[in-house]
């Protein structure tokens, strides 16, 4: 479920507004995320357990905030061997530039939708840029 980007102009407009909008994050992945600290490594069963939540919804938040680089992922090892891997949110002001350089994509991207908007309309439609001229007297 992605927030429009009307409703980020509007004034109670908050960061699970931002997130979900410019990285299309939903609610539960918003949680997720929202239980990570940066600086601090937890586990999934902790995650998991934290939000009941089962192990596979919180599994696949965590890998799709990692592929964002919104949260980071490290493996550490048993003692009896083998491995797990831990979580931790990124630090705010990685967080900050990786939203940045999103809303300057999503910008080049629209101003390239808005440009080619009369060549679509006129194919598309039939409307012709003259046509919107005159409708517009």
């Amino acid at each position: 479920m992605m927030i429009s980007l009307a409703k980020l102009r509007s004034t109670g407009a908050g960061c699970f507004d931002l997130l979900s909008c410019i990285f299309d994050i939903g609610p539960s992945e918003f949680q997720v995320f929202m239980e990570m600290r940066t600086g601090q490594w937890i586990d999934l069963d902790t995650v998991a357990a934290s939000l009941n939540k089962s192990r596979t919804s919180v599994f696949k938040a965590l890998q799709r905030l990692v592929s964002l680089g919104l949260v980071y992922r490290e493996a550490r090892n048993v003692r009896s061997g083998g491995q797990y891997h831990v979580y931790s949110m990124a630090d705010r002001k990685i967080i900050k530039k990786i939203a940045q350089e999103r809303v300057s994509e999503i910008e080049i991207s629209l101003k390239s939708l808005v440009d080619r908007l009369d060549v679509e309309l006129e194919q598309k439609c039939g409307i012709s840029v003259t046509k919107v001229q005159d409708l517009r007297l």
